[in-house]
């Protein structure tokens, strides 16, 4: 396990983090009529729904407080309650997305553990998330993917590009881990060449899934851009 091996390198540095996983959920319903739509954090009806999946690349802070341990907590949470229905308008006017109905609203991290190390983003989130990406996280995020997709599902990848980064800190982590299954020769230190949103749209189309499949802001813009 990556980061149970990055926390031996960390201890010296007093730096603690929660190496738990962070399920996959649903925030809520989305329903649309053909002409407007409604969101609810309860489904209401006994309408069978299909699915609006929304990826994003690891939890961080704010999912690990509390007893629960949840995805978009936090300012990223509260946008996606708050703006989701003005972003599938913006998705039906670009891209004819919805189908009448009601949209389960999932909410998927990439990497479902604490790629962050619960510090600031641009500090470790970027090479760490590689590390586990090429660890098992790629396999293992397509396999939870398949098992939640079905006939009809949108899948947005919402995942942040992840390009502010220190390039001696990440070559320095990079030295810690010990895993002979990571091509370390693939992890990208260079901001110019840094985007985590190549590798989770590289890993969805070797899925060979039929769905729409859309790459899109991530929720913590939405209520700046939308």
């Amino acid at each position: 396990m990556i980061l149970l091996s990055l926390a031996r390198y960390f201890a010296d540095k007093n730096i603690k983090y929660d190496t738990r996983r962070c399920p996959d959920e649903v925030k809520g319903y989305l329903n649309y009529d053909g002409a407007n739509f409604i969101f609810s954090e309860k489904n209401n009806e006994s309408t069978i729904c299909k699915k609006l999946i929304l990826i994003l690349e690891s939890p961080h802070k704010e999912e690990y407080k509390g007893e629960n341990i949840r995805p978009a907590v936090g300012k990223t949470g509260e946008n996606i309650k708050k703006c989701i229905i003005n972003f599938a308008v913006l998705l039906q006017y670009h891209y004819s997305s919805f189908k009448n109905g009601c949209y389960e609203v999932w909410v998927v991290n990439a990497i479902d553990y604490q790629a962050s190390l619960g510090l600031k983003t641009e500090l470790y989130r970027t090479v760490v998330f590689q590390l586990l990406w090429y660890c098992n996280g790629r396999k293992t995020f397509q396999e939870r993917i398949k098992k939640i997709v079905s006939t009809d599902d949108i899948l947005i990848n919402s995942c942040t590009k992840g390009n502010t980064i220190d390039k001696t800190i990440a070559e320095e982590i990079i030295s810690k881990v010990k895993c002979e299954s990571i091509p370390f020769e693939k992890i990208k230190t260079k901001n110019s060449e840094i985007d985590l949103r190549d590798l989770v749209d590289d890993a969805i189309y070797d899925c060979n899934l039929k769905n729409e499949y859309i790459r899109g802001s991530h929720p913590i813009k939405w209520d700046r851009m939308i």
